[in-house]
């Protein structure tokens, strides 16, 4: 009888405009923004190297094929000399018909990883000749040493990150994994569609039965409130579980289709360099997935306890508008520590790369966790109480 009646409920989801609506929109927005990533591609060439416009997927496959040539190369005075050759060669990319791949080759250097190697740490030397791999290292670690400060880790956190940064091999090694920076990206999207999925497709499962006058079939039927509460529940997990993990897919395979997918065994530090996480990208990518799951459940839970109290839509929608804008807009002053770590663990800002790996540690039992590991106990936590509290309110209320 459970999966008569939860079929029964997505069939009513199903039914409603605004749920095809939200899933045709998950479907669409990841190609749609690497379409324009792709076309936009060359917004990021130096001017004054020349103009590549028009040439978009010829630039793209130009940059994989280079970045895929340096490719287990270790980051070493070689590589890095390696690369300040390519940028003289580069100066005279002029000599090359504008047309030619020749042309993209040459006018780039090795464009991605001149920039991990220069634009991540924000140096800015005058002579390309001072960079060598003693002063990456460092300024990376002096880099990181600053966010430790900014953020006021104790001591003891400080050393937690120094060891685990110590256990990823150095020098690294370039390797080519461009399509994990871009799931990560999707998957914060995915993230953020959650809550507008949430808002709008979730209410009504709990609503509609009051709003329909059908509550007093559905409460006097043999089956009783319980099954019916727990089928409402699942049903609202389900939906927007499944609303992410189709974002999730996409992204995987638009990502996979532009980019391949090698690189899943490359270190995190490959599209994040200050990390000190010791996780490969491809591990990084699935927490990220995992953090959108427990998203999901929260927010079903969420939009569960305030539509039953309220017997409305429309206080969801605004709780979880507010909490998706005052997260994106305001910002705590570290001084603030269980606030700041609490924020990063919003349901809608743990799919973002940078809140679940932030340095700013939970500590609990004399051990620290990342935001990633506490989120899901904390959901989980929250989650088992609204639920109960909603079974209790969803098994008292009578019909009127």
């Amino acid at each position: 009888m459970f999966f008569t009646l939860l079929k029964y409920e997505f069939k009513k989801l199903f039914k409603k405009r605004s749920v095809w609506i939200i899933v045709i929109i998950s479907a669409l927005c990841i190609p749609i923004s690497l379409l324009f990533n792709l076309i936009f591609y060359t917004v990021t060439i130096d001017t004054e190297r020349g103009s590549l416009s028009g040439q978009y997927l010829a630039v793209l496959k130009a940059d994989i094929a280079q970045d895929k040539e340096l490719s287990g190369r270790p980051i070493d005075d070689d590589f890095i000399s390696f690369l300040q050759e390519a940028e003289k060669v580069s100066e005279i990319g002029e000599s090359y018909d504008k047309n030619s791949p020749e042309y993209i080759r040459y006018i780039r250097a090795y464009d991605n990883a001149q920039m991990y190697v220069t634009d991540t740490l924000k140096m800015s030397y005058s002579d390309p000749a001072d960079m060598t791999a003693e002063n990456f290292y460092k300024m990376r670690s002096e880099y990181m040493e600053e966010e430790w400060d900014y953020y006021l880790l104790d001591e003891s956190a400080k050393k937690y990150l120094k060891a685990m940064d110590e256990k990823n091999s150095k020098p690294f090694t370039y390797r080519y994994c461009s399509a994990y920076d871009i799931i990560s990206m999707g998957i914060s999207i995915g993230g953020v569609l959650l809550v507008f999925a949430a808002a709008i497709c979730v209410p009504g499962i709990f609503v509609e039965d009051k709003r329909t006058r059908t509550d007093r079939i559905v409460y006097s039927s043999k089956h009783g409130k319980t099954l019916v509460y727990g089928v409402k529940t699942t049903a609202a997990a389900l939906f927007l579980i499944a609303d992410f993990l189709l974002v999730a897919v996409i992204t995987v395979i638009t990502a996979a289709a532009f980019y391949g997918l090698e690189g899943f065994d490359a270190p995190v530090q490959m599209f994040e360099l200050m990390s000190a996480m010791n996780l490969t990208c491809g591990e990084a990518v699935l927490i990220l997935a995992g953090m959108g799951i427990a998203e999901g459940l929260i927010l079903s839970v969420m939009c569960m306890i305030i539509s039953e109290f309220t017997s409305s839509g429309t206080p969801v929608i605004v709780t979880l508008l507010v909490m998706f804008m005052t997260g994106r807009m305001i910002n705590f002053e570290p001084s603030h520590k269980i606030l700041i770590r609490l924020w990063d663990i919003l349901p809608s800002q743990i799919a973002f790369y940078y809140n679940a790996f932030s340095v700013k540690l939970f500590k609990a039992f004399g051990r620290y966790f990342f935001a990633y590991q506490a989120a899901p106990v904390i959901y989980l936590a929250v989650s088992a109480v609204l639920i109960w509290v909603g079974y209790m309110h969803y098994k008292r209320y009578q019909t009127k």
